[in-house]
């Protein structure tokens, strides 16, 4: 053999499941970063301005844009990580653009994930209460159930052993961190943080963005 190949024992890439990107039809001429958490109100102000308003007013005007969604799952918000895997199981069964689709449902709906309503409730039962939102999305709801649910014993004494989304979701949590994100939400423009507001309207977001845009 020519070559002989060495194990170094490094772990393999980081998979790109852990973020979605929504490309645009053209060549994209700037692209915005958003990290959110689906149970902060914030996000849930910011998200339908960015996704439903700015980008495809944008896209009509000529000016293309790439979004990128990261999650950011904040600690006083324990439930929010069934939601954070269960977008990202929808996001390995159906895609990106349902991803995006997913994550308006979510954000429309997540009052029914707050601590006030989910405080008696255990991690299975918000799991369940979960598939079924997505299956009345349209997902498939046998396959989602299973990529959500605890992974098999494979008898080497593991206990926290997680789902099969577990462990993409740590690597958005690292990548966040490596940053220094701790706010949600917080967006980046070409990959710089900027200091954005959740209220800020279609026209303010315009403004910010007039250097990029008539470049």
């Amino acid at each position: 053999k020519r070559f002989q190949v060495f194990s170094s024992g490094m772990p393999p890439p980081p998979s790109a499941e852990y973020f979605a990107v929504l490309e645009p039809i053209a060549p994209a001429k700037f692209e915005l970063e958003m990290y959110l958490d689906y149970t902060c109100p914030f996000c849930a102000k910011i998200y339908p301005v960015i996704y439903n308003e700015l980008i495809p007013k944008l896209q009509g005007d000529g000016i293309p844009a790439r979004l990128v969604f990261k999650h950011i799952v904040q600690p006083w918000h324990p439930q929010s990580t069934l939601l954070h895997e269960a977008a990202l199981a929808v996001k390995r069964l159906c895609g990106t653009e349902k991803f995006f689709e997913f994550s308006a449902i979510l954000f429309k709906r997540q009052k029914e994930f707050f601590d006030a309503n989910v405080w008696g409730k255990s991690r299975e039962e918000i799991t369940t209460e979960l598939v079924t939102l997505a299956a009345d999305f349209g997902v498939d709801e046998s396959a989602l159930a299973g990529l959500l649910a605890l992974k098999p014993d494979v008898g080497d004494g593991s206990l926290n052993r997680g789902t099969e989304l577990t462990n993409i979701l740590k690597l958005a949590v690292k990548e966040a961190r490596q940053r220094s994100v701790h706010v949600s939400p917080t967006c980046a423009v070409n990959g710089i943080l900027i200091d954005s507001s959740s209220s800020w309207t279609v026209q303010q977001w315009e403004e910010y963005l007039e250097p990029l845009l008539n470049a």
